[in-house]
């Protein structure tokens, strides 16, 4: 467990410090719970693709799938971003 939880972390790292999505982004662009369906997104794109898309937000760029691990991985720091927003919006 400690690797995935390591690797999860890993991950939220890189959203913030390569993409830019931090907590002031996150914050403006969850208005309708954005994070948590594009984590979802992530569970099922290796299994309903087209469901994934559907559940992918709109204006956000393409979701990019990896392998099965990445995905889970992706989909578990999304939603620890949305759990950091509703723990400040509080």
């Amino acid at each position: 467990m400690l690797k995935a939880l390591f690797d999860v972390g890993m991950e939220r790292e890189r959203q913030i410090n390569v993409e830019g999505y931090d907590e002031k982004h996150d914050d403006i662009i969850n208005d309708d719970c954005e994070l948590a369906f594009a984590a979802a997104a992530y569970c099922i794109i290796d299994y309903q693709p087209k469901n994934a898309e559907r559940l992918w937000p709109e204006g956000w760029s393409d979701i990019k799938p990896k392998d099965h691990r990445s995905n889970m991985v992706r989909a578990a720091a999304l939603l620890i971003a949305e759990i950091e927003r509703i723990d400040r919006d509080r």
